[in-house]
């Protein structure tokens, strides 16, 4: 044990906590009695004579030749150290404890097979299955041990699965810009058990809603992210919910954060009616809202809701529009950008999330019309909800953001993205934007307008 290396250590603790051993599954060692502690490696059977092996290290290509003296169910113990089954390349775990193991043992099998199950890979399952078809050969009884391995490989792996998601999470507060500090309370990271918890409570509030509105007993679709209730046909709600699972993906890709990371609490909550009058209906019984529109984002603390009317000419533009505003709200933190950033962001992402999408046919001619005709691009960076200046007439604010977001994009993506990390942590946004794109708000608005006087 002398050999053991600090991260072998740090490894095994967390298998402690992960995966506790089951005495009754068969595998016991040769030293478990006298010595073999909770915690430490369980390398206790040793070997008649040491056995000659060449072993390579998951962590790099390079062969370790040694001289296996003893192992266990942990791994292996020789002339240059000990090292874990779970370090080994597959292939060469797998070799290896063929090498030390006893064929008449139908309990080395079952490890074996656990140790497979263990990769969580589709291939290394199916060389588990065949390593425990041979332990139930060797000994029919043994059906009820190997349900057993598969019980606890399957709460280690979902163990595993949680710790490396909520590391992710927490890691997202500690990528932000250079010389950016938390001055705002982070969204808390939730553990598995509270995100299906969260879940629940969502499908509760909305089954209230939609029964007060006239849709009991709406079975929603749900997907990686989404709760999906709509009165539409199932197949087009599927579609539907699919492809905000994908727009979804696109926006976290650009964001620069995890692939698979849900950031909502529990998951979003999408309404979509077919009839204008219940769409309304909702929006006044759980939103209190009775402004007309043709769909909403509504954020009730953590909560992420977006209800949305079907017929509307540009439903799936809205849509996404407002999913983005859903997303937003529960990145990093519950700091708005400020208003034209916010808006010109859904827009930029509705006009590149799908095929056909009408939002830059929609704004980019009236946009250019207004900075050419010399409007202030200053005066749309001034407007907000709070004073209710937002959108502005005819609602120019939607089109000249969109193309402000576009342009800092197109020039500048991660600077952009920097921007809205440093606005998300609590820096003011005038003063993050001077520190990513080198202009106060002023001289940014006239950088724009020289851009769109001259270009498309």
């Amino acid at each position: 044990m002398s050999h053991l290396r600090l991260h072998q250590i740090i490894a095994l603790s967390m298998m402690c906590v992960l995966m506790p051993c089951a005495q009754s599954s068969g595998f016991e060692d040769a030293q478990a009695s006298s010595g073999v502690t909770p915690g430490k490696v369980q390398m206790g059977r040793v070997l008649e004579k040491p056995v000659a092996v060449l072993i390579r290290l998951k962590s790099s290509k390079d062969t370790i030749r040694m001289k296996i003296e003893r192992w266990g169910r942990d791994g292996i113990s020789g002339d240059v150290g000990n090292y874990l089954w779970d370090e080994l390349e597959m292939k060469s775990m797998r070799t290896t404890f063929r090498r030390v193991m006893d064929r008449r043992s139908a309990a080395d099998f079952m490890l074996i097979g656990e140790l497979l199950l263990r990769r969580n890979d589709p291939a290394t399952d199916r060389l588990a299955d065949a390593e425990f078809a041979r332990a139930e050969a060797l000994d029919p009884d043994s059906k009820e041990a190997i349900s057993r391995i598969r019980e606890r490989v399957a709460t280690y792996l979902g163990r595993v699965d949680e710790a490396r998601r909520m590391k992710q999470v927490e890691s997202l507060g500690r990528g932000l810009p250079e010389g950016v500090e938390w001055t705002v309370e982070p969204w808390p990271v939730l553990s598995d058990a509270q995100q299906r918890e969260a879940t629940i409570a969502m499908k509760q509030d909305i089954n209230v809603w939609l029964t007060r509105a006239g849709y009991p007993d709406v079975v929603p679709i749900e997907t990686e992210y989404f709760l999906f209730y709509s009165d539409l046909p199932r197949r087009d709600t599927i579609e539907i919910a699919r492809g905000l699972d994908s727009m979804y993906e696109r926006v976290i890709s650009m964001l620069q954060l995890p692939d698979g990371i849900n950031l909502f609490w529990g998951k979003c909550g999408i309404l979509v009616c077919r009839d204008y009058e219940r769409f309304m209906e909702i929006e006044k019984l759980a939103f209190n809202n009775t402004r007309p529109a043709g769909g909403y984002f509504h954020s009730l603390g953590p909560r992420s809701f977006v209800n949305l009317y079907r017929e509307h000419p540009g439903f799936y533009e809205t849509m996404v529009h407002e999913t983005v505003h859903a997303i937003m709200h529960r990145f990093l933190s519950p700091v708005n950008l400020p208003t034209w950033a916010n808006e010109g962001f859904a827009e930029y992402i509705a006009a590149n999330s799908f095929r056909g999408a009408k939002t830059d046919r929609w704004h980019r001619s009236d946009a250019i019309n207004y900075i050419r005709q010399r409007g202030s691009v200053m005066d749309i960076m001034r407007m907000n909800y709070a004073d209710g200046s937002w959108a502005g007439p005819d609602e120019i604010g939607y089109a000249v953001s969109y193309l402000m977001v576009e342009l800092m994009i197109k020039q500048n993506e991660k600077g952009f993205v920097d921007w809205v990390r440093a606005v998300k942590a609590g820096k003011p946004w005038e003063q993050a934007l001077a520190d990513q794109f080198g202009a106060d708000p002023a001289t940014a608005a006239r950088i724009i307008e020289q851009w769109y006087r001259k270009n498309n």
